[in-house]
């Protein structure tokens, strides 16, 4: 295993909020059968559970950089970018933005697949083979520098 040279996480707290809120509240409506056509406990516990998916996939943004590799990751894992330092063209990196228009996530643009957590600065580094590397971070000029040396 390579020595990480870089990391960093991204907390989405508010989403985690958002499907914690509206999980709770619809296992509670099956549980307290609220309303005037209330639902199953087990609809409501189903639901409740997969409100939690999404919790799983995008709680969190994990930017790493190790000797060998770039890795950007979401949640547990399942949504990643894992992208190798030889292969990326460091000459031609460039901090950019990303709009509130571009949306949050894992997401394709104009340029291709980015992950990020919110609008503002990104890191654009192209690669040789077509995997580039768009992450939204504020620490991109650390992250070329740390790419750089190794």
């Amino acid at each position: 295993m390579s020595k990480v040279l870089y990391k960093e996480t991204q907390s989405l707290w508010w989403l985690v909020l958002i499907f914690i809120i509206m999980g709770g509240q619809i296992i509670l409506a099956g549980i307290y059968q609220w309303g005037s056509k209330p639902i199953p406990l087990d609809i409501a516990i189903l639901i409740g559970v997969l409100l939690i998916l999404p919790t799983l996939l995008f709680y969190q943004l994990t930017i790493t950089v190790t000797e060998e590799y770039a890795f950007a990751k979401f949640g547990i894992g399942l949504l990643k970018r894992k992208v190798n330092l030889k292969d990326l063209e460091l000459s031609k990196a460039e901090i950019t933005s990303l709009s509130l228009a571009s949306g949050i996530g894992y997401r394709y643009g104009s340029r291709g697949l980015f992950l990020n957590t919110k609008p503002g600065p990104a890191l654009f580094i192209p690669s040789k083979k077509g995997k580039h590397f768009f992450i939204g971070t504020k620490n991109g000029e650390e992250i070329l520098k740390v790419m750089r040396v190794h």
